[in-house]
Protein backbone atom coordinates (compact mmCIF):
# COMPACT_ATOMS: atom_id res chain seq x y z
CA UNK A 1 0.00 0.00 0.00
CA UNK A 2 2.82 2.34 0.94
CA UNK A 3 4.57 1.50 -2.28
CA UNK A 4 1.46 2.43 -4.32
CA UNK A 5 1.19 5.86 -2.69
CA UNK A 6 4.87 6.53 -3.26
CA UNK A 7 4.47 5.83 -6.94
CA UNK A 8 1.42 8.07 -7.18
CA UNK A 9 3.26 10.90 -5.45
CA UNK A 10 6.21 10.55 -7.81
CA UNK A 11 4.00 10.58 -10.90
CA UNK A 12 2.18 13.71 -9.65
CA UNK A 13 5.40 15.63 -9.04
CA UNK A 14 6.76 14.72 -12.50
CA UNK A 15 3.54 15.74 -14.24
CA UNK A 16 3.39 19.06 -12.38
CA UNK A 17 6.96 19.92 -13.37
CA UNK A 18 6.34 19.02 -16.99
CA UNK A 19 3.14 21.08 -17.15
CA UNK A 20 4.80 24.06 -15.47
CA UNK A 21 7.63 23.95 -18.02
CA UNK A 22 5.18 23.99 -20.91
CA UNK A 23 3.24 26.98 -19.54
CA UNK A 24 6.18 29.23 -18.52
CA UNK A 25 8.03 31.17 -21.26
CA UNK A 26 11.30 29.62 -22.30
CA UNK A 27 14.29 31.82 -23.10
CA UNK A 28 14.02 30.89 -26.79
CA UNK A 29 10.38 32.03 -27.07
CA UNK A 30 10.81 35.37 -25.30
CA UNK A 31 10.48 38.68 -27.20
CA UNK A 32 14.20 39.21 -26.86
CA UNK A 33 14.87 35.82 -28.37
CA UNK A 34 12.48 36.55 -31.24
CA UNK A 35 14.24 39.77 -31.94
CA UNK A 36 17.56 38.00 -31.88
CA UNK A 37 16.23 35.34 -34.24
CA UNK A 38 14.91 38.01 -36.67
CA UNK A 39 18.22 39.84 -36.54
CA UNK A 40 20.06 36.61 -37.25
CA UNK A 41 17.84 35.93 -40.28
CA UNK A 42 18.38 39.46 -41.59
CA UNK A 43 22.13 39.10 -41.22
CA UNK A 44 21.98 35.76 -42.99
CA UNK A 45 20.15 37.32 -45.93
CA UNK A 46 22.68 40.15 -46.06
CA UNK A 47 25.68 37.89 -45.94
CA UNK A 48 24.34 35.34 -48.43
CA UNK A 49 24.85 36.00 -52.19
CA UNK A 50 22.09 38.11 -53.72
CA UNK A 51 19.89 36.36 -56.31
CA UNK A 52 21.73 36.47 -59.65
CA UNK A 53 20.30 39.02 -62.09
CA UNK A 54 19.13 37.74 -65.44
CA UNK A 55 22.06 39.09 -67.37
CA UNK A 56 24.70 37.56 -65.12
CA UNK A 57 24.83 34.41 -67.23
CA UNK A 58 25.45 36.53 -70.36
CA UNK A 59 28.16 38.43 -68.55
CA UNK A 60 29.80 35.21 -67.49
CA UNK A 61 29.68 33.96 -71.07
CA UNK A 62 31.15 37.27 -72.28
CA UNK A 63 33.98 36.95 -69.77
CA UNK A 64 34.59 33.41 -70.94
CA UNK A 65 34.78 34.63 -74.55
CA UNK A 66 37.15 37.41 -73.56
CA UNK A 67 39.43 35.03 -71.69
CA UNK A 68 39.48 32.35 -74.38
CA UNK A 69 42.64 31.89 -76.37
CA UNK A 70 42.21 33.19 -79.92
CA UNK A 71 42.89 29.75 -81.37
CA UNK A 72 40.09 28.26 -79.25
CA UNK A 73 37.64 31.16 -79.53
CA UNK A 74 35.51 29.59 -82.27
CA UNK A 75 35.10 26.39 -80.25
CA UNK A 76 34.25 28.33 -77.09
CA UNK A 77 31.60 30.32 -78.95
CA UNK A 78 30.06 27.17 -80.44
CA UNK A 79 29.70 25.73 -76.94
CA UNK A 80 27.28 28.53 -76.03
CA UNK A 81 23.67 27.38 -76.42
CA UNK A 82 22.12 28.80 -79.58
CA UNK A 83 19.48 30.74 -77.64
CA UNK A 84 22.16 32.55 -75.60
CA UNK A 85 24.59 33.55 -78.35
CA UNK A 86 23.04 36.91 -79.21
CA UNK A 87 22.95 37.97 -75.56
CA UNK A 88 26.51 36.74 -75.01
CA UNK A 89 27.83 38.78 -77.93
CA UNK A 90 25.87 41.84 -76.81
CA UNK A 91 27.41 41.48 -73.35
CA UNK A 92 30.87 41.03 -74.86
CA UNK A 93 30.51 44.20 -76.95
CA UNK A 94 29.15 46.11 -73.93
CA UNK A 95 32.12 45.20 -71.73
CA UNK A 96 34.27 48.27 -70.92
CA UNK A 97 37.31 46.82 -72.66
CA UNK A 98 35.43 46.17 -75.90
CA UNK A 99 33.59 49.43 -76.46
CA UNK A 100 36.42 50.59 -78.69
CA UNK A 101 37.54 47.73 -80.91
CA UNK A 102 41.16 47.70 -81.96
CA UNK A 103 42.46 45.35 -84.65
CA UNK A 104 42.91 42.45 -82.22
CA UNK A 105 39.37 42.83 -80.86
CA UNK A 106 38.00 43.08 -84.41
CA UNK A 107 39.69 39.80 -85.26
CA UNK A 108 38.14 38.15 -82.20
CA UNK A 109 34.70 39.43 -83.15
CA UNK A 110 35.13 38.11 -86.69
CA UNK A 111 36.11 34.66 -85.42
CA UNK A 112 32.95 34.53 -83.31
CA UNK A 113 30.79 35.69 -86.20
CA UNK A 114 32.43 33.12 -88.50
CA UNK A 115 31.59 30.37 -86.01
CA UNK A 116 28.01 31.59 -85.64
CA UNK A 117 27.36 31.97 -89.36
CA UNK A 118 28.74 28.49 -90.03
CA UNK A 119 26.00 27.00 -87.83
CA UNK A 120 23.13 29.48 -87.92
CA UNK A 121 23.39 32.26 -90.53
CA UNK A 122 19.77 33.34 -90.03
CA UNK A 123 20.31 34.07 -86.34
CA UNK A 124 23.58 35.90 -87.01
CA UNK A 125 21.97 38.05 -89.72
CA UNK A 126 18.99 38.87 -87.51
CA UNK A 127 21.30 39.87 -84.66
CA UNK A 128 23.43 42.12 -86.88
CA UNK A 129 20.37 43.77 -88.42
CA UNK A 130 18.90 44.45 -84.98
CA UNK A 131 21.82 46.60 -83.82
CA UNK A 132 20.52 50.06 -82.97
CA UNK A 133 23.90 51.81 -83.13
CA UNK A 134 24.66 52.69 -86.77
CA UNK A 135 28.42 52.15 -86.49
CA UNK A 136 27.95 48.80 -84.76
CA UNK A 137 25.37 47.77 -87.33
CA UNK A 138 27.90 48.58 -90.09
CA UNK A 139 30.55 46.55 -88.31
CA UNK A 140 28.44 43.49 -87.57
CA UNK A 141 26.80 43.43 -91.00
CA UNK A 142 30.23 43.51 -92.65
CA UNK A 143 31.35 40.70 -90.34
CA UNK A 144 28.37 38.48 -91.06
CA UNK A 145 28.52 39.15 -94.81
CA UNK A 146 32.25 38.44 -94.77
CA UNK A 147 31.61 35.10 -93.08
CA UNK A 148 29.02 34.28 -95.76
CA UNK A 149 31.08 35.52 -98.71
CA UNK A 150 32.89 32.27 -99.50
CA UNK A 151 30.12 29.87 -98.53
CA UNK A 152 27.16 31.70 -100.05
CA UNK A 153 28.26 34.77 -102.09
CA UNK A 154 24.74 35.57 -103.30
CA UNK A 155 23.38 35.72 -99.77
CA UNK A 156 26.37 37.74 -98.60
CA UNK A 157 25.71 40.24 -101.39
CA UNK A 158 22.00 40.42 -100.47
CA UNK A 159 23.03 41.10 -96.88
CA UNK A 160 25.12 44.09 -97.98
CA UNK A 161 22.51 45.33 -100.44
CA UNK A 162 19.78 45.25 -97.78
CA UNK A 163 21.94 47.23 -95.38
CA UNK A 164 22.26 50.33 -97.57
CA UNK A 165 25.08 52.88 -97.47
CA UNK A 166 27.96 52.17 -95.10
CA UNK A 167 29.58 54.90 -93.04
CA UNK A 168 32.78 52.97 -92.49
CA UNK A 169 35.68 52.90 -94.93
CA UNK A 170 37.08 49.48 -94.03
CA UNK A 171 35.76 46.21 -95.36
CA UNK A 172 36.36 42.48 -95.34
CA UNK A 173 38.90 41.17 -97.85
CA UNK A 174 36.54 38.27 -98.64
CA UNK A 175 34.23 40.69 -100.45
CA UNK A 176 36.69 40.63 -103.35
CA UNK A 177 36.15 36.94 -104.04
CA UNK A 178 32.39 37.41 -103.52
CA UNK A 179 32.17 40.21 -106.09
CA UNK A 180 34.55 38.43 -108.45
CA UNK A 181 32.32 35.33 -108.50
CA UNK A 182 29.11 37.31 -108.94
CA UNK A 183 30.63 39.67 -111.52
CA UNK A 184 31.90 36.85 -113.72
CA UNK A 185 28.43 35.29 -113.66
CA UNK A 186 26.77 38.62 -114.49
CA UNK A 187 29.19 39.34 -117.35
CA UNK A 188 27.97 36.19 -119.09
CA UNK A 189 24.62 37.98 -119.46
CA UNK A 190 26.23 41.16 -120.81
CA UNK A 191 27.48 44.59 -119.69
CA UNK A 192 24.04 45.75 -118.53
CA UNK A 193 23.71 42.83 -116.12
CA UNK A 194 27.15 43.52 -114.67
CA UNK A 195 26.34 47.21 -114.22
CA UNK A 196 23.06 46.35 -112.51
CA UNK A 197 24.88 44.12 -110.04
CA UNK A 198 27.32 46.90 -109.12
CA UNK A 199 24.55 49.47 -108.79
CA UNK A 200 22.98 47.29 -106.08
CA UNK A 201 26.23 47.12 -104.12
CA UNK A 202 25.90 49.87 -101.48
CA UNK A 203 28.12 52.93 -101.54
CA UNK A 204 30.36 53.82 -98.65
CA UNK A 205 30.63 57.26 -97.10
CA UNK A 206 33.85 56.31 -95.35
CA UNK A 207 36.96 57.87 -96.83
CA UNK A 208 40.50 56.52 -97.09
CA UNK A 209 39.55 53.18 -95.67
CA UNK A 210 40.73 49.71 -96.54
CA UNK A 211 39.29 48.56 -99.85
CA UNK A 212 40.04 45.36 -101.70
CA UNK A 213 39.66 44.73 -105.39
CA UNK A 214 40.03 42.27 -108.23
CA UNK A 215 40.53 42.19 -111.99
CA UNK A 216 37.63 41.12 -114.13
CA UNK A 217 38.35 38.27 -116.53
CA UNK A 218 37.00 39.49 -119.88
CA UNK A 219 36.70 36.64 -122.38
CA UNK A 220 37.34 37.09 -126.12
CA UNK A 221 34.40 38.70 -127.87
CA UNK A 222 33.60 41.04 -124.96
CA UNK A 223 31.92 44.26 -126.09
CA UNK A 224 34.44 46.51 -124.34
CA UNK A 225 32.95 49.80 -125.51
CA UNK A 226 29.54 48.86 -124.13
CA UNK A 227 31.18 47.52 -120.97
CA UNK A 228 33.09 50.75 -120.39
CA UNK A 229 30.00 52.86 -120.91
CA UNK A 230 27.87 50.70 -118.62
CA UNK A 231 30.39 50.73 -115.77
CA UNK A 232 31.03 54.50 -115.78
CA UNK A 233 31.16 55.76 -112.17
CA UNK A 234 30.81 52.28 -110.68
CA UNK A 235 34.47 51.34 -110.60
CA UNK A 236 37.82 53.01 -110.11
CA UNK A 237 39.44 55.16 -107.45
CA UNK A 238 36.61 57.65 -107.27
CA UNK A 239 33.82 55.09 -107.03
CA UNK A 240 32.28 54.89 -103.55
CA UNK A 241 32.01 51.12 -103.53
CA UNK A 242 33.47 48.85 -100.83
CA UNK A 243 35.21 46.77 -103.50
CA UNK A 244 37.27 47.92 -106.48
CA UNK A 245 37.05 46.41 -109.96
CA UNK A 246 39.81 46.64 -112.54
CA UNK A 247 41.12 44.88 -115.59
CA UNK A 248 38.57 46.00 -118.17
CA UNK A 249 40.82 48.54 -119.90
CA UNK A 250 43.83 46.28 -119.55
CA UNK A 251 42.00 43.42 -121.25
CA UNK A 252 40.73 45.75 -123.97
CA UNK A 253 44.17 47.04 -124.99
CA UNK A 254 45.46 43.45 -125.05
CA UNK A 255 42.61 42.02 -127.11
CA UNK A 256 41.73 44.99 -129.31
CA UNK A 257 44.46 47.69 -129.24
CA UNK A 258 43.01 49.68 -132.15
CA UNK A 259 39.54 49.79 -130.67
CA UNK A 260 40.87 50.71 -127.20
CA UNK A 261 43.08 53.48 -128.62
CA UNK A 262 40.22 54.94 -130.68
CA UNK A 263 37.91 54.95 -127.64
CA UNK A 264 40.53 56.62 -125.45
CA UNK A 265 41.28 59.27 -128.09
CA UNK A 266 37.57 60.09 -128.40
CA UNK A 267 37.22 60.54 -124.65
CA UNK A 268 40.32 62.74 -124.40
CA UNK A 269 39.11 64.93 -127.28
CA UNK A 270 35.78 65.34 -125.47
CA UNK A 271 37.70 66.43 -122.30
CA UNK A 272 36.30 63.55 -120.32
CA UNK A 273 38.25 62.20 -117.37
CA UNK A 274 39.87 58.96 -118.52
CA UNK A 275 42.99 58.82 -116.35
CA UNK A 276 42.11 55.47 -114.76
CA UNK A 277 41.34 53.74 -118.07
CA UNK A 278 44.47 55.27 -119.55
CA UNK A 279 46.63 54.07 -116.68
CA UNK A 280 45.50 50.47 -117.10
CA UNK A 281 46.10 50.64 -120.83
CA UNK A 282 49.42 52.45 -120.48
CA UNK A 283 50.91 50.01 -117.98
CA UNK A 284 49.77 47.09 -120.07
CA UNK A 285 51.47 48.66 -123.11
CA UNK A 286 54.56 49.37 -121.03
CA UNK A 287 54.77 45.73 -119.92
CA UNK A 288 54.11 44.46 -123.41
CA UNK A 289 56.25 46.72 -125.62
CA UNK A 290 58.42 48.71 -123.19
CA UNK A 291 58.34 52.24 -121.70
CA UNK A 292 59.63 54.09 -124.78
CA UNK A 293 57.08 52.50 -127.11
CA UNK A 294 54.30 53.08 -124.58
CA UNK A 295 55.21 56.79 -124.41
CA UNK A 296 55.16 56.99 -128.19
CA UNK A 297 51.70 55.41 -128.18
CA UNK A 298 50.42 58.15 -125.83
CA UNK A 299 52.03 60.96 -127.83
CA UNK A 300 50.56 59.61 -131.05
CA UNK A 301 47.08 59.80 -129.53
CA UNK A 302 47.60 63.38 -128.35
CA UNK A 303 49.39 64.78 -131.41
CA UNK A 304 46.37 65.85 -133.44
CA UNK A 305 44.07 66.83 -130.56
CA UNK A 306 43.08 70.44 -129.71
CA UNK A 307 45.51 72.04 -127.26
CA UNK A 308 43.01 72.44 -124.42
CA UNK A 309 41.90 68.80 -124.63
CA UNK A 310 45.51 67.67 -124.74
CA UNK A 311 46.46 69.94 -121.83
CA UNK A 312 43.60 68.70 -119.66
CA UNK A 313 44.60 65.08 -120.22
CA UNK A 314 48.28 65.79 -119.54
CA UNK A 315 47.33 67.38 -116.22
CA UNK A 316 44.63 64.88 -115.17
CA UNK A 317 46.74 61.84 -116.01
CA UNK A 318 49.96 63.27 -114.50
CA UNK A 319 51.71 62.03 -117.63
CA UNK A 320 53.62 65.28 -118.14
CA UNK A 321 54.76 65.50 -114.51
CA UNK A 322 56.19 62.02 -114.07
CA UNK A 323 59.40 60.35 -115.18
CA UNK A 324 61.04 63.65 -116.18
CA UNK A 325 58.80 64.09 -119.24
CA UNK A 326 58.40 67.85 -118.82
CA UNK A 327 62.13 68.30 -119.24
CA UNK A 328 62.13 66.03 -122.30
CA UNK A 329 59.18 67.93 -123.77
CA UNK A 330 60.87 71.29 -123.16
CA UNK A 331 63.94 70.12 -125.07
CA UNK A 332 61.91 68.82 -128.02
CA UNK A 333 60.41 71.49 -130.34
CA UNK A 334 57.65 69.06 -131.33
CA UNK A 335 56.39 68.76 -127.75
CA UNK A 336 57.58 71.96 -126.05
CA UNK A 337 54.22 73.65 -126.66
CA UNK A 338 52.41 70.86 -124.82
CA UNK A 339 53.67 72.34 -121.54
CA UNK A 340 51.80 75.53 -122.39
CA UNK A 341 48.67 73.42 -122.97
CA UNK A 342 48.91 71.85 -119.50
CA UNK A 343 49.90 74.90 -117.41
CA UNK A 344 46.45 76.63 -117.30
CA UNK A 345 44.94 73.44 -115.87
CA UNK A 346 47.85 73.16 -113.44
CA UNK A 347 47.21 76.75 -112.27
CA UNK A 348 43.61 75.84 -111.50
CA UNK A 349 44.87 73.05 -109.23
CA UNK A 350 47.37 75.24 -107.38
CA UNK A 351 51.05 75.98 -107.03
CA UNK A 352 51.92 72.34 -106.30
CA UNK A 353 50.82 71.33 -109.81
CA UNK A 354 52.87 74.07 -111.44
CA UNK A 355 55.87 73.10 -109.34
CA UNK A 356 55.54 69.46 -110.40
CA UNK A 357 55.54 70.33 -114.10
CA UNK A 358 58.15 73.08 -114.21
CA UNK A 359 60.31 71.99 -111.28
CA UNK A 360 62.95 70.09 -113.34
CA UNK A 361 63.40 72.97 -115.82
CA UNK A 362 66.08 75.69 -115.57
CA UNK A 363 64.86 79.00 -114.11
CA UNK A 364 65.07 80.71 -117.49
CA UNK A 365 62.63 78.21 -118.99
CA UNK A 366 60.39 78.34 -115.93
CA UNK A 367 60.08 82.11 -116.37
CA UNK A 368 59.24 81.88 -120.07
CA UNK A 369 56.52 79.30 -119.46
CA UNK A 370 55.05 81.18 -116.47
CA UNK A 371 54.82 84.37 -118.53
CA UNK A 372 52.33 82.66 -120.87
CA UNK A 373 49.74 82.30 -118.08
CA UNK A 374 46.89 84.75 -117.55
CA UNK A 375 44.23 85.42 -114.96
CA UNK A 376 43.72 85.47 -111.19
CA UNK A 377 44.10 81.70 -110.65
CA UNK A 378 47.48 81.90 -112.36
CA UNK A 379 48.62 84.76 -110.13
CA UNK A 380 47.53 82.92 -107.00
CA UNK A 381 49.33 79.72 -108.03
CA UNK A 382 52.49 81.26 -109.45
CA UNK A 383 53.39 83.50 -106.53
CA UNK A 384 54.02 80.70 -103.98
CA UNK A 385 55.74 78.63 -106.68
CA UNK A 386 58.22 81.45 -107.24
CA UNK A 387 58.82 81.57 -103.48
CA UNK A 388 59.63 77.87 -103.56
CA UNK A 389 62.12 78.44 -106.35
CA UNK A 390 63.57 81.51 -104.58
CA UNK A 391 63.16 83.81 -107.55
CA UNK A 392 64.76 87.23 -107.24
CA UNK A 393 62.59 90.34 -107.01
CA UNK A 394 63.31 91.21 -110.63
CA UNK A 395 62.37 87.71 -111.80
CA UNK A 396 59.14 87.82 -109.80
CA UNK A 397 58.25 91.24 -111.20
CA UNK A 398 58.90 90.06 -114.75
CA UNK A 399 56.55 87.08 -114.37
CA UNK A 400 53.78 88.93 -112.52
CA UNK A 401 53.71 91.81 -115.00
CA UNK A 402 53.40 89.36 -117.89
CA UNK A 403 50.54 87.46 -116.21
CA UNK A 404 48.73 90.75 -115.49
CA UNK A 405 49.15 91.69 -119.17
CA UNK A 406 51.22 94.78 -118.54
Amino acid sequence: MKTRWWLLTLIFVFAAGWFSGRMSPSPSSSPEAGANRQEANTTARTMAPAPAPRESSSKRLAEKLDQADRAELSSVFREIPAKNRAAALDAWLAAPGNRVLDEAKMQRLQKMLDAWVAEDPDAALAWADAQSDAALRDLTTIGVAGALASKDPKRAFECLAAHGEFKTGSFDSRFSSMMSTLSQEALKEGPAALAELWKKLPDTAGGNGVRYGFHLDCPPGTDFRALHEAMQGLTGYNARKPVGLGGISEAWIKQDPDGATAYLTEKIAAKEKVSEAWQEMYYQQKNQVGAAAADQWVCAMLKDLPGDARGKFLMDSDFISSDGRALEFARNPEFAGWINDALPFAAQSGNWAIERILGPLPDEQKIEYLKTLRGTPALQAVDPAMNTWKFSESQRAEVLEAIKGK
